[in-house]
């Protein structure tokens, strides 16, 4: 999110005025992050795809907006060795925390974890593979954006790889659209107390940002003791744009793969998301 970005829009905005901003918080937040966690972890969408693209890479991987380690424990397991860095240090505990875990102890020497900006970092070593998945790169604008991509090129080794797991919005291709939200709701449990969440999901093509934000009401003994409004702002681009910012920076997309045999959904919010595979070469 740019600072001088929407902070909350849509329903969202409604809600922050209703509640307040002592509710509202980020989606990569304490909280957040271990909600985030829940939802996440086991989820395979790209793992496969991720993995046998990986095949025959040597040296550590290093991830960029590696979250909670989903990706992460995936290459872990298959004996990878790992560089994963991300900006929120909430996300980067419960992957810690994860290291804690039975049958995850192992895993601890294969592993370093980095807290920094994917926009903004120097780690003064390359690696012939570096990841980024879900939402990652659409969290910088167009001028972070390049910037990361500055960054990757000076940490991949000559005829290294970048994977770019990657969902592309239906409607973002089309700047004029006028703007649109889906809504959704589900229950969840953490381990204190059920929680009853409401996704709203909104996207404007024309100002070229989406504002994702989880209601929450904690519930015990059929009572709600706490409202939290996480929120959150991402820039989508359309294939084409993102293929320009790559080569801005001097590198090459090789080629999309398209993930897995039902792209239309992959949400509980009726929104057309196509998942792709991007491999870009140095």
């Amino acid at each position: 999110m740019t600072e001088n970005g929407p902070r909350v829009a849509g329903t969202a905005a409604k809600l922050a005025e209703l509640f307040g901003d002592e509710a509202i918080g980020s989606l990569y937040g304490p909280e957040a992050a271990k909600l985030y966690d829940i939802v996440n972890r086991h989820d395979p969408v790209g793992i496969k795809e991720l993995l046998q693209a990986a095949e025959g890479t040597s040296g550590p991987v290093l991830e960029l907006g590696c979250g909670t380690g989903r990706v992460t424990f995936a290459f872990l397991e298959q004996g990878y060795d790992m560089v994963a860095l991300d900006l929120s240090p909430d996300m980067l505990k419960v992957l810690e925390n994860r290291l804690t875990e039975p049958g995850n102890e192992a895993y601890a020497d294969r592993l370093e974890v980095v807290e920094g900006d994917m926009s903004d970092f120097d780690l003064g070593r390359r690696f012939d593979l570096i990841i980024i998945t879900g939402a990652a790169v659409w969290e910088n604008d167009a001028a972070q954006k390049a910037a990361m991509f500055e960054c990757v090129r000076r940490h991949l080794t000559e005829g290294g790889r970048i994977l770019i797991q990657i969902a592309l919005v239906e409607g973002f291709e089309e700047s004029d659209a006028q703007a649109f939200e889906n809504v959704a709701v589900f229950t969840l449990a953490d381990e204190t107390s059920p929680l009853l969440c409401t996704l709203f999901d909104y996207l404007d093509p024309s100002a070229g940002f989406r504002c994702y934000s989880v209601l929450t009401h904690r519930v015990q003994n059929g009572a709600v003791t706490s409202t939290k409004l996480y929120t959150g702002v991402v820039h989508p681009v359309p294939r084409e744009v993102l293929e320009k910012d790559v080569a801005a920076a001097g590198l090459r997309a090789a080629g999309w793969t398209e993930i897995g045999s039902n792209t239309d959904v992959v949400s509980p919010l009726r929104v057309r998301v196509h998942q792709w595979l991007l491999e870009v070469t140095r």
